[in-house]
């Protein structure tokens, strides 16, 4: 998941899925794993409604909890292995969000937005 504001292509959907593909380029010769990106950000001024990041894998049976890429290597910041019961605690929360049944929370409006990253 990532946030619009994240995001410098704000208004054009197919330039969301180029800006992915060209970053893949940028950093592997090889096709994409099979990748979904969900995109999820207030209508108003495009904040994402969480902050931490987190990578899945492997069904849920792997994980990092990861909480702030921008600050990696230029502040304190930390990358943790996720535990089952962590990893149990924040397929609940992203849930709700990958299956689109959070509309409004905290004073936000959200809009979503799925980018599938393709063979190139």
């Amino acid at each position: 998941m990532s946030s619009r504001g994240s995001n410098n292509n704000i208004n054009n959907r197919e330039n969301n899925k180029e800006v992915y593909n060209s970053v893949w380029r940028k950093i592997s010769n090889e096709n994409p794993p099979e990748t979904s990106i969900l995109i999820v950000w207030n209508k108003i001024d495009y904040k994402c409604p969480f902050h931490d990041r987190w990578w899945i894998a492997d069904n849920c049976c792997s994980g990092l909890h990861i909480n702030s890429l921008n600050g990696l290597g230029s502040r304190d910041s930390q990358i943790l292995n996720m535990d089952k019961e962590a990893l149990i605690c924040v397929e609940q929360i992203i849930d709700d969000y990958i299956y689109k049944r959070v509309k409004n929370t905290n004073g936000f409006n959200l809009k979503y937005e799925i980018v599938e990253i393709d063979d190139i």
